[in-house]
C-alpha cells in the first residue's frame, strides 16, 4: 500500500463510507487474482503473495483500507479555483421564490424596468410592467 497515494480536492476530508465506491479493496478478490496469476502467468510464478500485508488492510465495512484513508491528503482549493467552480446563486438569495420558476418574459420585463418586451400584450408582461 506504500505506492498508493490519494489526493482529495475539497473543503472537507470525506468519510471512508463516502469513498467506498472509489477506494474499497476486496481482499478475497485481490488474493484470488494473485493466485490465478501465479498459476497462469509465468511472470508471476515466482512472486510471493504477502498475506501479512493483506491482513494489515483489515476488513472495514466500507472497504477502504485504513492505511489508504490515513495517508489521504486533502487539498484546499485556491481562491481562483473557488471562483471558477462556484455554484450559481440560489433563487432564495436572488429574492426569488424557490417554488415557482420565473418566466423569461417576466425576467426581461423586470430588467427593462417595466417596458413591454413582448410584441404580444401578454397578461404576464402587463403584470410585470405595473399595468393592469
Amino acid at each position: 500500500m506504500d505506492e498508493i497515494h490519494v489526493s482529495w480536492q475539497g473543503a472537507e476530508k470525506p468519510a471512508p463510507c463516502d469513498l467506498s465506491g472509489l477506494l474499497s479493496v476486496r481482499r478475497q478478490v485481490v488474493e484470488r487474482a494473485l493466485i490465478w496469476l501465479k498459476k497462469n502467468n509465468p511472470h508471476y510464478a515466482d512472486i510471493e503473495i504477502d498475506r501479512a500485508e493483506m491482513d494489515s488492510w483489515g476488513t472495514p465495512s466500507h472497504g477502504v483500507p485504513r492505511v489508504v484513508y490515513d495517508r489521504m491528503e486533502r487539498n484546499e482549493p485556491s481562491a481562483w479555483e473557488k471562483t471558477r467552480t462556484a455554484q450559481v446563486v440560489p433563487p432564495a438569495e436572488r429574492a426569488m421564490d424557490d417554488d415557482s420558476p420565473a418566466e423569461i418574459e417576466g425576467v426581461l420585463a423586470q430588467l427593462l424596468q417595466g417596458q413591454d418586451v413582448l410584441d404580444r400584450g401578454s397578461r404576464e408582461s402587463e403584470e410585470w410592467s405595473g399595468r393592469d
